[in-house]
């Protein structure tokens, strides 16, 4: 396979250096106008499978001459550019790829679906930890049930040794962040698709499994699951997804909304700076980095199989991944794109071209063997009806 990634940053480096280290991978280019990433990632990572190019994504014709003979183009940009890198992949007969997590721009991709199925390409948008990784979980776990009432999904990469007041480290883009706690979220509700609002929804959670990390809270976020959301409209009566987080996190980022910092408004003219850019600027200067995080997914499905009511728990605890020298938020986002590549070059697919997510387009028995093999464990835990009511 030969794939390109636009965008050296935090992501972009991860998957890098995951893509280097897979063997059926024979070349990666990474692009990025931003020259001063481009060198470190070299150094880093001293791979002869790696090429990198200093350009921009306003150079289409330069971008297109570098991709045109590449298997897969992945987007590692912030979610404002993958309309425009969709296109450019599918008009110059590539699969495509990206993390996802904006259901506006999602919605967008979509109307290019005739046009890949007519190069036969597939484009995979959501492809990271959530959406990607949780929603192939839940898909698949929905496929293995005779019928399914409610599927609940709790997901999170947090600090190890969190630093207060927000108790929280960076992964990913503040921005991105920001939209997950301002948008509106899908879920499901009594059978039917609704809307609700961000950082609604709480409650506190324990995670058994660690029980160091006990002194967490959940509530909703968007971006998650809007397309298991649209499948499973009337077919499961509810379906959620809430971001764990410390206890009092939440607390402190809604009274910040509260006082105008998710306001588009202007500052102050001279520098056209809005109210939540600067929320986003000091977001991004203040809040740690580091490799000392933990990733805690659970999907929580109940219903009947062979007759019987039955709620099984899909559980995630990983940590620090060794092999690929990776903190655990960025294996857990970046794996599952590695294995979305192997597959659609394998033809282990359910489609051969168009616009979809990852639970459609992927064998999904393929995808969670791999996954294990690759150091991501997903440990089940069955009960029968009779089984939770004595337990409770």
């Amino acid at each position: 396979m030969k794939i390109a990634i636009v965008g050296a940053g935090a992501v972009g480096a991860a998957l890098t250096r995951v893509l280097c280290n897979n063997p059926s991978v024979a070349a990666v280019s990474v692009i990025d106008k931003n020259g001063t990433v481009l060198e470190p990632l070299k150094q880093s990572i001293q791979s002869k499978k790696l090429r990198t190019f200093r350009l921009g994504v306003e150079k289409e014709q330069a971008l297109a001459t570098i991709i045109k003979s590449f298997d897969f183009l992945i987007s590692a940009l912030p979610s404002e550019y993958n309309l425009q890198l969709c296109r450019l992949a599918i008009e110059n007969g590539i699969n495509y790829i990206d993390f996802g997590g904006d259901d506006a721009i999602y919605e967008e991709q979509l109307a290019y679906n005739n046009h890949a199925l007519e190069q036969e390409v597939l484009a995979i948008p959501n492809c990271g930890m959530a959406p990607g990784l949780v929603n192939i979980i839940a898909m698949s776990a929905y496929e293995e049930f005779d019928s399914v009432e409610s599927i609940h999904i709790r997901a999170t990469g947090l600090p190890v040794n969190p630093i207060p007041p927000l108790n929280y480290q960076l992964s990913f883009s503040p921005a991105g962040l920001i939209n997950e706690y301002l948008n509106d979220v899908h879920i499901i509700h009594n059978g039917k698709t609704t809307k609700v609002k961000a950082m609604e929804g709480y409650e506190p959670l324990t995670f058994y499994s660690e029980p160091d990390f006990s002194d967490l809270e959940a509530f909703y976020t968007s971006g998650h699951i809007t397309t298991l959301a649209k499948e499973l409209d009337g077919k499961v009566k509810e379906l959620d997804f809430k971001t764990i987080r410390y206890k009092g996190h939440r607390d402190i980022m809604k009274a910040l909304f509260e006082l105008g910092f998710d306001s588009d408004g202007i500052i102050d003219i001279r520098s056209n700076l809005t109210f939540k850019e600067l929320l986003i600027r000091q977001l991004n200067k203040k809040l740690p980095r580091g490799y000392e995080d933990i990733v805690l997914a659970k999907t929580v499905v109940s219903g009947v199989i062979d007759g019987v009511q039955r709620v099984r728990d899909y559980e995630i605890v990983h940590r620090y991944h060794q092999t690929y020298d990776l903190p655990a938020m960025m294996a857990c986002t970046t794996i599952p794109v590695e294995i979305v590549t192997e597959l659609v070059h394998e033809g282990k697919v359910t489609r051969s071209g168009g616009v979809c997510a990852p639970e459609f387009a992927v064998d999904k028995t393929e995808f969670m063997k791999r996954l294990s093999e690759k150091g991501i464990e997903i440990s089940v835990n069955e009960q029968t009806l009779n089984e939770t009511a004595d337990a409770r």
